[in-house]
């Protein structure tokens, strides 16, 4: 057996073993999940949104929508267990929806929570004034339809 400074190959052949066992012993193991809530929903924003706009915006009340899901006021989301589910098919029925879709529907919880702290709904503070209008028809009657003549076949279109 030749040897290396004194130390036969094996010796080598042992080191790279246990270190590849190391390294293949990780592999197919689940890893770790997002501690919080805040950086699961953050990750699935930043896969999910293409338009930067509806991203900042939900992002930036990132806070109080993982509040929502945690109280299991947004279809379509919970939590169980520490992690975040997400089921967008059951709210809009189908997998892709737009951005904007998607805002509008994390951000109508945000609305109402909003609504019971202030104990008032949103409004715009404008009064619409109407009026009811009663629309009488004028105009011809319809000519009576005449009798095909005998011997002429008869289509009734209308």
């Amino acid at each position: 057996m030749s040897t290396v400074t004194g130390k036969p190959y094996l010796f080598r052949f042992e080191q790279t073993s246990d270190r590849a066992k190391e390294l293949l012993s990780k592999i197919g193991k689940k890893k770790d999940v997002p501690v919080s809530v805040v950086d699961q929903l953050t990750n699935w924003i930043h896969k999910n949104f293409i338009e930067e706009a509806p991203k900042q915006l939900v992002l930036a009340k990132i806070d109080n929508i993982a509040n929502e899901i945690k109280l299991g006021n947004i279809e379509g989301f919970a939590v169980t267990k520490g992690v975040l589910e997400i089921d967008i098919v059951s709210v809009f029925g189908t997998e892709f929806v737009e951005d904007g879709s998607l805002y509008i529907h994390l951000m109508q919880a945000d609305k109402q929570r909003q609504e019971r702290l202030n104990g008032t709904k949103e409004h715009s503070g404008e009064t619409i004034k109407t009026s009811v209008i009663t629309v009488i028809e004028k105009g011809r009657k319809r000519a009576m339809k005449k009798a095909p003549v005998v011997g002429q076949l008869a289509f009734d279109i209308f």
